[in-house]
């Protein structure tokens, strides 16, 4: 072979690597955009605090106001918004147990809601702030639902023949903890319920009331603030709070001593957290008060990061194929959320096969306290 052809082929097999390289970092970074796709804004008249998605097409959005402004998805190219006036403050949270909408406030009252925005009922047990609400679903009879207040007060409730809601059971944190949020865990396989609950710097677990009492099974010094949001993934609960996650084991009582795993990835404080579930996969989405949404996969490494928000990412939502966040900046960014083929690239490890790294690492030169349980 001629020197030349031989030199030709040469150039031509680096060009063909070069293509290919190039070719790979492309469907890597087609990977990383597509699993969420942005595709419009939202513009509504205050900060927004809360998102929830009521039947199956209109979006309750809470605002810093107190309004409740509701956008039918349907006509979401429409820009068509209600508002109506909820409360004097803040809306902290939106729940819906049909056939009822819950809302609480910078108050301590709790409304009750008809989808049609119609006021049925106030609950005035809380003394403190009600921050949080959640549903305790039950098989036979009506779901329970369980409150929080910043007087560190949790209420359980549970209607009536006549749909009138009243206390079931209620438990107060010692030193009056004020109670920032709540989830709900149910482990089908090892028969138990258990409520987490995130104060200031701190969670608590606590079992289902059975016979209008609530045992506390264990707290814990989670954060070095408060306790945003939890959510489950898998056997796993992830916790935010100032600029970490946390992760922990479910079985956080009888693992007493299992130190959670620590992402640093946000710039300031982790204000909210949602779990996308897919076939092959699972996602966790973080918002936070550097304006960013980090996408996490099921083993808990980075997988995108996307910048649309203007301000302050309070909350985030997801109904279907769609996500949503909610800012200070007065915007609701909407996103399709992509369906993963069996072309792109392979799954993350599965979330049971995560790894508990403990607190000794060091996270940009700082040294992450260690979780103790408290006394």
């Amino acid at each position: 072979m001629e020197p030349l052809e031989s030199d030709a082929i040469e150039i031509l097999d680096s060009l063909m690597d070069s293509l290919l390289s190039h070719a790979v970092s492309l469907s890597e970074a087609r990977y990383k955009k597509e699993l969420l796709h942005y595709f419009k804004t939202l513009h509504v008249s205050d900060g927004v605090m809360c998102l929830q998605v009521i039947g199956e097409n209109h979006l309750w959005c809470g605002l810093r106001s107190g309004d409740i402004e509701v956008i039918d998805l349907n006509q979401l190219y429409d820009d068509k918004i209600i508002t109506f006036k909820a409360h004097e403050k803040r809306v902290y949270n939106i729940l819906e147990v049909k056939p009822y909408v819950w809302t609480c406030a910078e108050e301590p009252d709790i409304y009750l809601w008809t989808p049609q925005r119609e006021k049925v009922s106030t609950l005035s047990h809380h003394k403190g702030i009600v921050k949080s609400m959640i549903q305790i679903p039950r098989k036979s009879t009506s779901s329970i639902v369980c409150t929080g207040d910043t007087e560190g007060t949790i209420c359980f409730w549970v209607p009536d023949k006549k749909q009138a809601f009243s206390p079931l059971a209620s438990i107060s944190l010692k030193d009056r903890d004020p109670v920032c949020s709540l989830l709900y865990l149910n482990s089908e396989k090892k028969k138990k319920e258990r409520i987490w609950v995130g104060t200031y710097y701190n969670i608590y677990v606590l079992g289902v009331p059975t016979g209008g009492s609530v045992k506390l099974l264990g707290s814990w010094k989670a954060h070095t603030g408060m306790v945003r949001a939890m959510v489950q993934v898998d056997r796993f609960v992830w916790s935010c709070g100032d600029d970490q996650i946390a992760v922990w084991s479910s079985d956080i009582e009888e693992d007493r001593n299992l130190d959670p795993r620590r992402l640093l990835a946000h710039e300031g404080a982790v204000y909210s957290l949602q779990v996308i579930t897919q076939p092959d996969r699972t996602h966790v989405i973080s918002g936070g008060f550097d304006k960013t949404i980090i996408v996490w996969d099921g083993n808990a490494n980075k997988v995108d990061e996307i910048h649309e928000h203007q301000d302050v990412i309070y909350c985030l939502h997801s109904m279907g194929e769609k996500l949503f966040s909610g800012s200070r900046d007065k915007m609701i960014c909407c996103f399709d959320i992509k369906n993963f083929d069996s072309d792109l690239p392979p799954k993350p490890v599965e979330a049971k096969s995560l790894k508990f790294t403990g607190f000794h690492k060091l996270f940009k030169g700082k040294k992450v306290k260690e979780a103790k349980q408290i006394e």
